[in-house]
């Protein structure tokens, strides 16, 4: 009830906050103001996000998550899931998605499992680090493979069977909340017959590997 009751005028404060950086050209506001209303625009859209996420938790509490599988233009998704960070963190991140690719999905659904994983490589990438999201066909026939990789220090062993928990233990040392983004990703991708693990990449980070079923004739 409470996430049902913030989204309304969380999403007024964003969509005001988007317009007013629109609407002002960098030469109309002193550089302190840019600064301030930048950081209001990031700290709205991440109020957005622990709506949503906390509105999936009430949901799967509630007996279930709903989906609406159609077919999604996955290449489009992850374009719209860059479009809403900020520009110093899109700036980091290098896409590379097959063009025409589809998937059958809830597409609100998959842009909420895309969002989480990049924000979470961006928040334990180092800064100036950049993070890699392709998207192409499955390893399996009738699947997407979409995966994500950062540069940072990867995730340790002892951490993995923890990784997707409903409320992930962190480090002392780590911030960032109590970490259901993880488990809320493989919660929708369970619930549109999907799955994601984890992986060391080449370069010693760590590498998502969300799968979804393709759309029929894909």
């Amino acid at each position: 009830m409470t996430a049902h009751e913030l989204r309304t005028p969380v999403a007024g404060l964003l969509g005001s906050l988007v317009t007013l950086e629109r609407l002002c050209a960098p030469d109309q506001l002193p550089p302190q103001a840019q600064e301030l209303l930048a950081a209001s625009t990031r700290q709205a859209r991440r109020l957005a996000r622990l709506v949503e996420d906390f509105a999936v938790v009430a949901k799967d509490s509630d007996g279930g998550i709903l989906v609406n599988p159609t077919r999604v233009a996955v290449d489009l998704v992850i374009e719209a899931v860059l479009a809403d960070l900020d520009r110093e963190n899109a700036a980091r991140v290098r896409v590379d998605a097959t063009p025409g690719l589809r998937a059958w999905v809830d597409q609100d659904r998959l842009a909420q499992v895309v969002a989480n994983l990049v924000r979470n490589a961006l928040q334990y990438s180092p800064p100036g680090t950049t993070v890699d999201v392709a998207a192409g066909p499955g390893p399996d026939p009738g699947t997407v493979l979409i995966a994500v990789d950062d540069h940072g220090p990867g995730i340790p062993p002892d951490k993995l069977p923890q990784l997707f928990d409903r409320f992930g233990e962190r480090a002392p040392s780590q911030t960032g909340g109590l970490g259901v983004g993880l488990w809320i990703v493989r919660e929708l991708l369970t619930t549109m017959h999907g799955d994601v693990r984890v992986e060391r990449n080449a370069d010693g980070g760590a590498s998502l590997r969300v799968t979804v079923p393709a759309a029929a004739g894909d």
